[in-house]
């Protein structure tokens, strides 16, 4: 199968450029590890939405049809674990 290549915002690219090899490592593995997340949590990857800028963020279906958005961040700049217990507290209300 074609690997599809995901369109990265401008910003999110440039941010990483400036993290110097942790971040070029990053853009450089990055396909990688997303298709890694889709195979390990049942998913697939769809539209790169714009907006941010130390972070890949994505829609995502899973396995079952559900919505969802994936969210891989640049190394030592975006803390996903607190931005993740934040998401958890929600339960989905109130935060995109």
């Amino acid at each position: 199968m074609p690997r599809k290549e995901l369109q990265l915002p401008e910003r999110v690219r440039m941010r990483a450029l400036s993290l110097g090899e942790s971040g070029r490592d990053w853009l450089d593995g990055l396909h990688d590890q997303v298709e890694s997340l889709q195979e390990q949590w049942s998913m697939r990857v769809g539209e790169v939405l714009d907006g941010g800028s130390e972070s890949l963020v994505a829609k995502a279906r899973l396995g079952d049809g559900t919505e969802a958005i994936l969210k891989v961040g640049l190394p030592g700049s975006a803390d996903l674990a607190q931005e993740s217990r934040v998401y958890d507290i929600a339960n989905g209300r109130g935060y995109a």
